[in-house]
């Protein structure tokens, strides 16, 4: 049977549409929970409902609409962004539950529901939401571009999805040093980042040395060795390297500075101990005459 679908006057009709012939019934614009436009600016709004057949027969059921304050989230940011992570940063005007997936940039935008239910994403996790909220991700690719999206769930309600786009660093392939000074001797020729031969004279006295290289780029690591085999042994960038012992004669020392994207270059360091200076104790001086 066809029936007529229509609103009654009221306090808050006035917000309300309906589909005469399907009775589906919606706002008129959009409610914001801050601004409430009801009656009674109680975030409740309530309308009367008609339902006519075509006889002229009526019927009316109260419709009530009760608006709750969904968390609002702002100002998405990323930092601190590195060949494999970055660090996520955004403000929320409500506590709660906050939750992110990561997608490969390309990939369509998740609902707030899927960001919450933790589906299947690059990187994804959840925490306790303030005001400020800032997390990290991990288990990215290098040079590689990501979105991320986020919501806070309050109760039972979620927020607004908000995004931040970013792409990982690329490695470094910087595999210099900005310094080199030994505990003995003198370098030459004087260091160069670019030069990568020295060598350097010591006293039969000095027996060991010490070496202090400094790497250029931060995410280089350095390794050291007495000798042109064998393994090399790890040194703090800007510290000393263990003690080396010195044969009389020549020694050298390799020092591996190993970029981040893996690029290798050696410094070499001869290094030449004097031998031992004879010490004349005696001597006989015999004069013959003319």
């Amino acid at each position: 049977e066809r029936v007529t679908w229509s609103i009654l006057s009221g306090d808050d009709t006035a917000g309300f549409t309906i589909d005469p012939a399907t009775g589906a019934i919606s706002f008129r614009a959009a409610q914001d929970y801050e601004n409430p436009t009801d009656a009674d600016a109680n975030n409740t709004y309530i309308t009367d409902i008609v339902v006519t057949d075509v006889a002229g027969n009526t019927t009316s059921q109260t419709f009530t609409v009760t608006i709750t304050n969904a968390p609002e989230l702002t100002n998405p940011s990323v930092s601190s962004i590195s060949t494999t992570g970055a660090s996520l940063g955004f403000n929320s005007d409500s506590s709660g539950t906050y939750y992110y997936l990561v997608y490969a940039a390309a990939a369509a935008a998740p609902s707030a529901n899927t960001v919450f239910s933790q589906g299947t994403a690059i990187a994804k996790g959840s925490g306790t939401a303030s005001t400020n909220n800032s997390l990290s991700i991990s288990g990215l690719t290098n040079s590689t571009q990501y979105v991320a999206y986020m919501i806070v769930r309050s109760g039972s309600v979620n927020s607004n999805v908000i995004s931040a786009a970013f792409t990982t660093a690329t490695p470094s392939n910087d595999a210099t040093l900005s310094g080199l000074t030994i505990s003995s001797g003198t370098l030459s020729p004087l260091f160069a980042s670019s030069t990568t031969a020295y060598s350097a004279s010591v006293t039969n006295a000095t027996s060991s040395i010490t070496v202090t290289p400094t790497r250029n780029q931060a995410n280089a690591t350095i390794g050291v060795r007495l000798g042109t085999s064998g393994s090399f042994t790890a040194v703090t960038s800007g510290s000393a390297s263990g003690s080396l012992s010195l044969s009389v004669g020549t020694n050298t020392i390799e020092i591996l500075v190993t970029a981040q994207d893996g690029t290798p270059k050696l410094y070499t360091l001869t290094v030449s101990r004097l031998p031992v200076v004879p010490t004349i104790t005696k001597f006989d001086v015999q004069i013959k005459s003319g």
